[in-house]
This record gives structure tokens, sequence and C-alpha cells, in this order.
């Protein structure tokens, strides 16, 4: 019996020295790839109006597969400044059409790419398998950040990142891990995986804890409260909902407390963001573009790129 106790308690404690060890294990170099790989853009003009060119990109990411984007273009003179958004889980690219002309119409570029893993109808498999899909969505957005600073019309001192529900998961660790990031904007994110695993979680409370505790440990490289203070000196925007119940205003609160730097934060007493509502985005969009201008205003365009 005392054996049994004896192996239970080492076991406890070989748990708990794990995950002591992985919360404060610094993943960044997880997130480093070789830049010397061929990007092999393939780039193709795929619509034209008063307002916008928009092309169809093509990436060769770090193992060769394909990164799948939209790059819209303004049809002002370049050079343009960039913003990349990313939104939730399955928008991929086609997030492009809620940010709308808005951004084109005040100059910016706008990039949004796939994310090349899709999720499996199983839900213990994609619990799993997301881990690394979600590596691969910061590497091919570093490697996007190689393709937009190759082009010269846009000006690579004035990249933002916009990450929206899922995307603003890996917003705060391409700005930690990448210094050519300007300006970090969170649509309905935050920090303390934990607790947003908590609060979606549909099993009762002791299974619960379980799974809070084993994605704890799987998810810890991408807890964005460990890059929270990567982001400064740059400029921090979030916007959240008091009545979020898939990313709790309290896990805004955490993360907007660890970043100590120039921030903003601006409430919304509404829920979780939807696609479908056109006229709270369309707001969204306009907040995020004036403080977008106000951070990083517009260039004389005698200067030119930056070098």
């Amino acid at each position: 019996m005392r054996r049994r106790i004896g192996i239970a308690a080492a076991v406890a404690v070989g748990i708990l020295l794990l995950a002591l060890w992985t919360a404060r294990r610094d993943y960044s170099g997880w997130f480093r790839y070789d830049d010397s790989i061929p990007l092999r853009p393939r780039v193709e003009r795929t619509l034209e109006t008063e307002t916008v060119r928009r092309y169809d990109v093509r990436l060769a990411s770090c193992e060769g597969a394909d990164i799948v984007a939209y790059l819209d273009l303004p049809q002002s003179p370049p050079p343009y400044p960039v913003v990349i958004v990313q939104g939730g889980y399955r928008k991929g690219r086609e997030v492009v059409d809620l940010v709308g002309d808005s951004a084109l119409k005040r100059g910016w570029a706008v990039f949004s790419m796939e994310y090349r893993y899709t999720g499996s109808e199983n839900p213990v498999l994609l619990y799993f398998q997301a881990r690394g899909a979600m590596r691969d969505a910061v590497l091919d957005l570093r490697r996007a950040l190689d393709y937009l600073e190759s082009r010269d019309d846009i000006d690579a001192s004035r990249e933002v990142i916009v990450g929206v529900s899922l995307g603003a998961l890996f917003a705060p660790i391409l700005a930690s891990v990448d210094g050519r990031v300007d300006a970090v904007a969170l649509i309905y994110g935050g920090g303390n995986l934990g607790e947003v695993v908590r609060a979606n979680s549909p099993v009762p409370r002791v299974p619960t804890e379980i799974l809070v505790a084993v994605s704890a440990l799987l998810y810890a490289p991408f807890e964005p409260l460990k890059y929270a203070g990567g982001i400064p000196p740059r400029p921090l925007l979030m916007i959240h909902g008091t009545g979020d119940r898939w990313v709790p205003a309290k896990c805004a609160e955490e993360f907007y407390d660890r970043v100590d730097g120039p921030k903003e934060i601006l409430w919304h007493d509404a829920g979780h963001i939807r696609s479908f509502k056109t006229e709270e985005i369309a707001r969204l969009v306009e907040e995020c573009l004036d403080w977008m201008g106000r951070v990083i205003p517009p260039r004389d365009r005698g200067e030119g790129p930056a070098s």
C-alpha cells in the first residue's frame, strides 16, 4: 500500500515539475526557420475594380507545401503600408472580404492567408493534430513577411498584424519572434489558454480540469501570455466583448496587463465576433483602421519605401 502511495506521489511530483518547466520554457526557438529556402512565388491577378487589385498568391512553405493567400492592393500610388489579417478557424483568406474596401480607400494593402490544416472530423484527432498545424501557421506568416518585403510596392516600415479570434493566438507570437512587425492588433483574443479551454469545455468539472492541465502542456508553445513581453515597444490594440463566452473578458484583461508598452483596449457590449455580424465587423474594421492611422501615420509619398 505504501509503495503504491509512494509511486503515485512520485508521479504527481513528476507531472508538477513537468508542468512548471513547460510553463517557464522559452519556445521562441520553435518558430525559427530557414529563410534561404526559395519562396517560389506564383502570383495571378484575379480581380480589379475601382478600388482594388486582388492577387492570388502562392508561396512555398518551409516544407515545400503551398501557402495560399490573397493580396489586395489599392488603386492609389505605391508604396503601400500592409495589414496582415488572420481570422478565425476555417475562415482563411476570405477574411479580406470582411475587411472590405475601407482599408484600401485609406491606402493600405491587405494580405490574408489560408490555414493549411483544415481539421479532422474526429475531435480527438483534431485536438492533437492542431498543435503542428498551429506552428505551421506562424512559420507561414513569417514566410509571408519575406514575400511582402520582397515587393517594391510594399512599404516594409509599416507592417501591421491583426489577429481575429483564432488568429489572435498567432499575432503575439509573430510579433515576438519577428522584429519586422510594426504594430499588433488583437480582436477578440487574449491570454491564459487554460481558462479558454475551461470556458469552452463540454464535459463535467473533473474531466475539464484534466483537459485544462493537458492543454497547458500540449499547447504551451502557443500561450499568448508567453509573448506579451515581446510586443513592446510596438503599439498594441485590443478589441474585446464584455460578453464573450469563447474567450472570456478576463483573458483579454490578463494579456493586456502583461504588455508594458503603448497599448489601448476597446470594449464592446457583445459576445464573440461572428462572420455574419456585418455591421459589427464594419465597426471593428473602422476602429482598427483609425488606430493604425494614429500609430503608423502616412508617409510622404515623395520619400519612397523605407530601405
